[in-house]
């Protein structure tokens, strides 16, 4: 094999202290100097966000709408624009913490080691669709949510609250979680963004919540229409009771997005929102 000769004219006559040197001024040099910053990634010179625009992305095609039935990341991405959990994790932390934070359930105490109290939201409303029709949640839907969690033989994810003995309704606004034993992970289970509430009348109609009709929910998008291997469509939910934090800004003149799904022979390959 040959050596690189790189430019010996350029090199003769330097000791390997001088070109070491030259080096080193040259490194402190491009340390100094401000990096050139593309506009496209600095979101202070884009000024204030804007309501109604297009975010392409890609999609991907879900196998089925039941969250309690599936492990899959395509399902419950797809289901977080649509439901809300008791609790959540800290959008913007740093990197490596999972501070916690209020979603449904606006604060929770543990009254001892085998007892945890959640106390709701007033004033929540599930989204205007049948059969729920916009009623307020209330503390039987989250009984009923992780009765179904908990029985569900075909739950990939039962496992997770496995030491939750029993759910109890105390009043409308108050849940009661007993277990079999200490588990001082239950607040953050609940975080984890597959444990959706559900709606009991959804469950009463569709039984296994396999089809996109049965997404009903609190969350900030409705899931309006649903076409197989080519896109879904959400509205924005007008009762949403995080208005100021929506997870998405709308236009109230043209309240929806979609997503998209790319096919795997590569036709449509992005994911369009109209926001």
């Amino acid at each position: 094999m040959g050596t690189l000769q790189g430019h010996p004219r350029l090199l003769q006559g330097l000791s390997r202290r001088a070109l070491l040197h030259r080096g080193l001024a040259a490194g402190l040099t491009v340390a100094v100097c401000p990096l050139a910053r593309p506009q496209v990634l600095w979101g202070a010179e884009a000024g204030q966000p804007k309501r109604g625009s297009i975010l392409r992305l890609r999609g991907v095609e879900p196998p089925h709408f039941d969250p309690h039935l599936t492990f899959n990341f395509k399902t419950h991405t797809t289901l977080s624009f649509v439901y809300n959990k008791l609790v959540r994790y800290r959008a913007g932390r740093e990197p490596g913490t999972f501070l916690l934070a209020p979603d449904l359930a606006e604060r929770w105490e543990a009254l001892d080691e085998t007892t945890y109290v959640f106390h709701l939201r007033h004033g929540v409303h599930w989204h205007q669709k049948p059969p729920v029709n916009g009623r307020e949640l209330v503390a039987e839907d989250i009984k009923l949510t992780f009765d179904r969690f908990l029985t569900e033989k075909a739950n990939p994810l039962r496992y997770m609250l496995e030491p939750v003995d029993r759910i109890e309704v105390v009043n409308r606004y108050t849940v009661q979680f007993r277990l079999k034993e200490p588990y001082v992970w239950l607040v953050d289970m609940l975080a984890n963004p597959r444990m959706w509430i559900i709606a009991r009348e959804a469950v009463e109609q569709f039984g296994d919540l396999k089809k996109a009709e049965s997404a009903i929910g609190t969350g900030p998008f409705l899931l309006e229409r649903y076409e197989p291997n080519v896109k879904t469509v959400f509205t924005r939910h007008p009762a949403y009771f995080l208005q100021d934090q929506r997870v998405l800004p709308t236009n109230p003149r043209e309240p929806r997005f979609s997503i998209a799904y790319s096919h795997p022979d590569g036709r449509n390959p992005t994911t369009w929102r109209r926001l």
